[in-house]
């Protein structure tokens, strides 16, 4: 989960920080495939997720409460070998 104050929002920390997790999970420690979920509305995730390479899996319907109303969730995964073979 990743969450930046709007202050500091739009300089690539959060794309850059999740690399790093990334470069950790899949390095370090061996993961075969990293997953996230964004609700619909946050555009700014689904760009982050993607500008790293995750590709959208699926679905879920009006899953989230968000300010009363109910918000599909987005799900996102990268595998291993996405991740570590990129150029």
């Amino acid at each position: 989960m990743y969450w930046i104050a709007p202050p500091y929002q739009g300089n690539g920390y959060v794309t850059e920080a999740t690399a790093l997790a990334l470069d950790w999970a899949f390095g370090t420690r061996g993961l075969a495939k990293v997953w996230a979920m964004v609700i619909e509305p946050n555009v700014a995730s689904q760009r982050v997720l993607e500008k790293l390479g995750f590709v959208r899996e699926g679905v879920h319907r009006k899953e989230t409460l968000v300010d009363g109303e109910r918000t599909d969730n987005l799900h996102y995964g990268l595998l291993a070998e996405e991740w570590l073979d990129r150029e």
